[in-house]
């Protein structure tokens, strides 16, 4: 076998503005840059439509190397041909039309050609890394208004076959979950049966996943984010506020204006009323940018309506956070955090601050339950204001307890996923079969 150096291409959604995928294929490369001194990692685009070209690490979203979203571009073109033939409803009728019919082979050649030059520059790899943890999510919470549930995975599925084809060890980390139906549920069975290796977040999402052929390659083993290292700020004294900072990000679970969504940011707005009243600070942020922003924008309108006094006022803000280091660097100053997505509470769990997790996603439920806070676990849908105010109550009365316990169980995660992560990433590469993984 030859002695080059080993090469590793790891997939990510590049500008999808999820914080937390951004932190576990942060955490995946820098593992592997100094696992492997001497080789060759690569962030690939999951998307035709992602941006293209070398990524500065860490990845920001403020800025992407200067250059605009193709999304972006695409709205920003559409909105200047609605203004231009304004006056002329029926020459843009008949443009949409067009459009619409020319969409689907322009789309088909143009995804042909991506795959085609992605297999191409995966040949060049010898091992090829997913995050396929936000991919395989759960029928709560996939923004269907963006796209079919079902498209997630495909995207996985479509470069674990382009690995098969090239001849490259494909390995799938972060999995967890419910499996779907349908469309969905076939393309995770196939991604799962092709894969080398599947790496399941916790033992609760390998059973429900378990599939006739996989056992034999998956392994438990949990979030990458957790090796990422991070400095604890000591709360609200170094806010510089009296009041104990709570930090709240909400998830949108289709469209904020919808009825699901829209009740559940109510129910989170009377309970931000709740913590004025009863001498709380509270910070809205989120963890998506792309997607839950518009939650907490809705959010800050519900709060209008109760008119607030300017002294009310005072103890609400919200922060923005272009990149991970400027999440953690957000979270770090908060007392408390109430929050919906799975990486959310591993990032209260780096910087050990009491959660409260408020969702109907399994993956989170299934943290929760391994990190010892199941009471204070709620479900998104069922879960009104003062059941909020309950769990929070009991989590401030037991803060310190369940800071001693976060610490505790951070260091057997950390140490359970550097010993992963040797067995799956050795340094000798002709013994990458992770063997030990597989034994668990």
């Amino acid at each position: 076998m030859s002695e080059r150096a080993m090469k590793v291409a790891v997939i990510h959604h590049i500008g999808g503005g999820n914080l937390g995928e951004d932190v576990s294929i942060a955490a995946i490369r820098e593992y592997i840059s100094a696992r492997w001194s001497h080789g060759e990692i690569a962030c690939l685009r999951m998307l035709r439509d992602d941006l293209a070209g070398e990524l500065s690490w860490p990845l920001s979203h403020r800025t992407l190397g200067g250059r605009v979203s193709v999304f972006s571009k695409r709205q920003g073109a559409k909105n200047k041909l609605r203004c231009l033939l304004g006056g002329q409803p029926q020459l843009l009728k008949l443009l949409q039309m067009l459009y619409r019919i020319a969409k689907k082979p322009v789309a088909a050649f143009r995804e042909l050609n991506f795959l085609i030059s992605s297999l191409r520059e995966l040949r060049l790899f010898d091992v090829l890394v997913v995050s396929a943890g936000d991919q395989f999510g759960e029928a709560i919470g996939q923004h269907r208004n963006l796209r079919p549930c079902w498209k997630h995975p495909l995207h996985v599925f479509k470069w674990v076959l382009l690995a098969k084809m090239a001849r490259v060890r494909s390995v799938l980390l972060n999995v967890g979950g419910t499996p779907q139906q349908g469309l969905q549920r076939a393309c995770i069975t196939a991604v799962l049966s092709m894969a080398d290796s599947v790496g399941f977040r916790d033992q609760q999402s390998r059973e429900l996943f378990s599939l006739r052929y996989a056992e034999r390659r998956s392994f438990l083993l949990s979030d990458a984010a957790y090796n990422r290292n991070v400095v604890t700020a000591a709360g609200s004294q170094q806010s510089g506020r009296a009041k104990p900072v709570v930090g709240i990000a909400p998830m949108v679970m289709s469209d904020p204006t919808m009825p699901l969504d829209s009740a559940f940011l109510q129910g989170l707005a009377a309970f931000v009323m709740w913590l004025i009243n009863n001498g709380y600070f509270v910070r809205l942020f989120c963890t998506n940018i792309n997607v839950d922003s518009a939650g907490v924008c809705r959010m800050q309108e519900i709060l209008k309506d109760y008119d607030l006094d300017s002294p009310a006022l005072a103890n609400i803000d919200r922060v923005h956070q272009w990149s991970s280091e400027e999440l953690l660097a957000n979270m770090s100053s908060m007392d408390y955090v109430v929050i919906s997505r799975f990486h959310g509470v591993v990032f209260a769990h780096l910087l050990n601050k009491p959660v409260l997790a408020i969702s109907d996603h399994r993956c989170v439920r299934n943290l929760m339950d391994n990190l010892g806070l199941s009471p204070f676990y709620l479900g998104a849908a069922d879960s009104s204001s003062n059941d909020l105010c309950s769990a929070f109550l009991s989590m401030v009365d037991r803060g310190t307890a369940i800071k001693e316990k976060m610490a505790t169980k951070l260091i057997g995660i950390k140490e359970e996923l550097a010993g992963g992560l040797d067995a799956l990433f050795p340094s000798d590469r002709r013994s990458c079969d992770a063997e030990a993984l597989y034994a668990q």
